[in-house]
């Protein structure tokens, strides 16, 4: 039986599994929006299909397409922790650090206001939080 008090639950204000999650998210986005595009011209390829393009070929491009589509979607749908409006806005494909409504930095652990705690060692503008 586990602990009450494990340090693997969140605590009340952690941020963590949220960003965890932004994570996962932005990995799969990452590798369908690089991977999807490079596997259809590859298979297309093998299959001679840039002259005609067959009903095999159309139906993976299909496949490829609403993949993207949907995972681009949920990306940029990711819930700001704190806010709990889209962390990216619909802004998925540009470098956003911050929440574009309640400006929660980027990595931020915890914190509702100016005293924000940061994971990763990083800080918004990717160097180490100011103190003071």
């Amino acid at each position: 039986m586990r602990d009450s008090t494990s340090a693997d639950i969140p605590q009340p204000g952690s941020y963590a599994g949220e960003w965890r999650e932004f994570r996962r998210r932005r990995r799969i986005a990452l590798g369908v929006f690089f991977l999807g595009p490079p596997t259809v011209i590859l298979l297309s390829a093998a299959g001679d299909s840039f002259a005609m393009p067959s009903r095999p070929f159309l139906a993976l491009m299909v496949a490829v397409s609403i993949t993207f589509l949907i995972t681009m979607m949920r990306f940029g749908g990711w819930r700001c922790p704190r806010c709990g409006k889209p962390f990216l806005a619909g802004l998925w494909f540009l470098p956003i650090r911050r929440c574009v409504f309640c400006k929660l930095p980027i990595w931020a652990e915890s914190g509702t206001g100016p005293e924000l705690t940061f994971g990763r060692g990083r800080h918004e503008s990717g160097g180490s939080p100011r103190t003071g």
